[in-house]
């Protein structure tokens, strides 16, 4: 199995590692060296100067691919039908007005940001497990399965009901492929807000931002002896919960798990 990472410096410069699984060995090359491939059998390249910045990125993901080799190798035929599962099961739902265009472009496609993840993807759980639940994808339960990115999947740990599909939402309109494009995007269902006689835009990038930051100040100091609280919505001024209609699939009504 061959995975894919890149990476771009602060001066520009591109640079691309491939790895593949069955060998254990890598490729790097980049912009900066005319793309030529360079192999990598450790944790630093060889025969090549690089800056602070990129022998920390190159370790990180030398780490990263090493951590997941044995699961890629021993059960990536499995991980990849759970994959599949999942997006079959969420093709036909009129739910994914809420995805991201790009959702699914390939099996390894954020439904959030829209970025391909080169060969590992999160599947994350829209509500959260019960205490003991096992990981992973069991038959049945797809439709409390998003497949995320670990950025995505980070970001909406602390989110729950509307508040989840809400950020979902926001996160899909602005982001391509994973990059951030619409910043002046207004947020659709909460456009503005009157403040003593004043009107201010709410940004979706900004109530991206309020949303994550309610949620982490909710669980903050949480451990597995304490409660876990989560975010549900944000609201208006008048106390209404903004965000999407819920539907039965989004309040999983359906869910057993």
């Amino acid at each position: 199995m061959i995975v894919t990472e890149k990476f771009t410096n602060s001066h520009g410069d591109e640079w691309v590692f491939e790895y593949d699984s069955e060998v254990g060995e890598g490729i790097l090359k980049g912009s900066d060296i005319d793309w030529e491939s360079y192999p990598c059998r450790e944790r630093s390249n060889l025969g090549l100067i690089l800056n602070s910045e990129e022998r920390e990125w190159l370790e990180e993901v030398w780490t990263d691919v090493h951590v997941h080799a044995r699961s890629w190798s021993n059960e990536g035929v499995v991980s990849r039908r759970e994959k599949t599962r999942v997006r079959d099961y969420w093709r036909d739902k009129p739910e994914t007005q809420y995805f991201n265009p790009d959702w699914d472009e390939t099996n390894w496609s954020c439904f959030a940001c829209g970025i391909e993840c080169g060969g590992y993807i999160d599947s994350a759980h829209i509500r959260p497990r019960k205490r003991g639940e096992v990981k992973g994808v069991k038959p049945g339960t797809e439709n409390n399965i998003h497949l995320l990115c670990r950025v995505c999947h980070t970001e909406s740990e602390g989110l729950l009901e509307r508040a989840y599909w809400h950020w979902l939402h926001l996160k899909s309109m602005i982001y391509n492929k994973g990059n951030l494009e619409n910043i002046l995007l207004r947020d659709p269902y909460l456009p503005s807000i009157s403040i003593d006689d004043v009107t201010y835009d709410c940004y979706a990038v900004q109530q991206i931002s309020t949303l994550i930051k309610t949620s982490r100040e909710h669980i903050h100091g949480a451990s597995n002896k304490v409660e876990r609280y989560y975010t549900t919505a944000l609201k208006d001024r008048e106390g209404n919960p903004i965000g999407p209609e819920m539907t039965s699939i989004m309040i999983g009504d359906e869910d057993e798990c």
